[in-house]
């Protein structure tokens, strides 16, 4: 595990380098768990890395004619954008070393027969049905991915391919295991999608050296037994669907030290009198926690960041007021189609009543709740001055929901002083997404708005009852600031215009940044 971290780590070393010197580009893009960074080369850098490596490098959008083909080539990328037939040639390239393919409908058999000293082969993408033959022949291949070819039906043989490292065919369409995986002896990483079917017996502990296990998880997908898992001493990551409970709770209680990171989805396949066996622990240190069709949910760690629950029939509630430190750590949330939930936070019955421990949700970065239908308040009073680190807030379809933070009851005690401060939220709030929420009336109190200094997007569609925008921003020198350049705000145009504002001059300023849809807003009554 440590080796495998300290050659993930090298290259990002490697990558942090190139990008500070301008020779690289950063982005990223939102994943369940974390963020998925990648980096991409700009246009002329592209080029004049191209002329520096000359003719060892080899880059075209159509295959070159077979004399085209350079003895002293090293590297290939074939990209094509017209999902091309791949011509029938043979070329003799004894120094090629890395292929990369990208859009092709077919690839001949010929054209690995010459090719014995690949090592690297990427196939991306297009409609291809089967790779040739000829690759079963290529055994000094060290990496052979198949990224997003969604009509692969066939894998040829991969007994001969003795020196593989890496196989990754998740994402393809294969619904069979390869014929000789077993004798893939130095894999280390394995990435494979198969259907219907349990992972045969014999095969994995065969594969002593992995380290990364990823399998397709689903309803339809492979299986794997827990106590070949088990065998697996170097895993470092596992992702799949074990055969049952029984092999779950095997693997789990064989853990020593084992994987840093977990992801445990638990889908409810039979009736609750048939289960029988019941999830008896989890790891102390799961960092992310998804669960689909479960029940009787109280899977909750300190060190928990990330939580999905998803198409839990009978649960009512999701946290509880006892808790006393995991939802501190929390930092994305994710509630969908919980029929029966009625509030985030279960109330426990004891004397006095109980409040919100310190801290709850001090960290949480992202919430989102879709299709809860009978929820009618998100965020307590209680919580509201912990959500500082709130980016995005979503809620779609959520039919009874009626605040995002409660409004203080009438019963409450509030000083009239207290009451008439303007009290900032939300102020590192990015995204803000209200949709199909016909009784939503309130977003925060009179007394709470937005400052729209970190704002990049709002959207607001099918909320006829929401009758406030509570959005400020700062003013300096008794002037507004300015907007943040990125903010773009999505909503119904007859529901803008019926819009209260805490300030008039704020609708002026916003509307610029509006694009507006033009859905009939509905009356109150429906």
């Amino acid at each position: 595990m440590s080796k495998r971290q300290a050659m993930l780590d090298k290259g990002h070393t490697m990558l942090n380098k190139l990008e500070n010197a301008c020779l690289l580009e950063g982005g990223s893009h939102d994943e369940f768990i974390e963020k998925e960074y990648f980096v991409k080369m700009h246009d002329l850098i592209r080029d004049m890395a191209l002329q520096i490596a000359g003719p060892k490098f080899m880059v075209s959008e159509d295959v070159p004619d077979e004399e085209e083909w350079g003895k002293d080539v090293e590297k290939v990328s074939l990209l094509s954008d017209r999902e091309s037939e791949f011509p029938y040639i043979s070329p003799k390239c004894p120094k090629l070393s890395t292929l990369l393919l990208l859009g092709y409908a077919t690839i001949p058999d010929s054209f690995f027969v010459h090719l014995h000293g690949l090592k690297v082969l990427h196939v991306f993408g297009g409609r291809i049905k089967s790779l040739p033959n000829s690759i079963s022949d290529l055994e000094n291949l060290t990496s052979l991915r198949v990224y997003r070819c969604f009509d692969l039906k066939r894998v040829p043989s991969l007994a001969k391919l003795t020196a593989l490292r890496s196989l990754d065919l998740l994402e393809s369409a294969t619904k069979e295991i390869p014929h000789g995986l077993e004798k893939l002896v130095n894999l280390r990483y394995l990435s494979l999608r198969a259907y219907n079917q349990e992972m045969p017996p014999g095969i994995l502990p065969k594969l002593s050296q992995l380290q990364v296990l990823k399998l397709n998880c689903g309803s339809n997908s492979l299986t794997v037994n827990g106590e070949e898992i088990v065998r697996l001493k170097k895993l470092d990551l596992f992702k799949g669907k074990f055969c049952g409970l029984n092999d779950f709770n095997t693997y789990l209680e064989s853990l020593e030290g084992g994987p840093s990171h977990y992801v445990y989805c638990a889908r409810k396949t039979k009736p609750a009198s048939e289960l029988g066996e019941t999830v008896k622990l989890l790891p102390k240190d799961v960092q992310a926690l998804a669960i689909f069709g479960g029940q009787n949910l109280r899977f909750f760690y300190k060190c928990m960041k990330s939580v999905c629950i998803r198409e839990c029939e009978e649960i009512e509630d999701v946290f509880s007021y006892s808790f006393t430190f995991p939802l501190q750590s929390l930092e994305i949330v994710q509630l969908v189609k919980l029929d029966k939930l009625l509030v985030l936070f279960r109330e426990e019955k004891v004397t006095p009543a109980p409040m919100v421990p310190p801290s709850t949700f001090s960290r949480l970065k992202e919430f989102t709740i879709c299709e809860c239908p009978n929820i009618r308040q998100l965020f307590a009073l209680g919580v509201l001055l912990n959500l500082a680190n709130l980016e995005q807030i979503t809620v779609f379809r959520c039919l009874q929901l009626e605040e995002i933070i409660a409004r203080p009851k009438a019963s409450d005690e509030v000083d009239e002083e207290e009451a008439k401060e303007i009290v900032e939220i939300f102020p590192r709030l990015r995204r803000l997404t209200l949709v199909i929420s016909p009784e939503l009336n309130t977003i925060c109190s009179s007394s709470n708005v937005i400052l729209c200094d970190s704002l990049d997007s709002i959207e607001i569609e099918e909320c006829p009852k929401l009758k406030r925008l509570p959005l400020s921003l700062r003013r300096i020198n008794g002037q507004l600031a300015s907007l943040p350049s990125s903010l773009q705000i999505k909503i119904e145009k007859e529901r803008w215009e019926l819009l209260e504002w805490d300030n008039h001059d704020m609708k002026m300023v916003l509307e610029p940044c509006c694009e507006f849809s033009y859905f009939k807003v509905k009356s109150q009554c429906g």
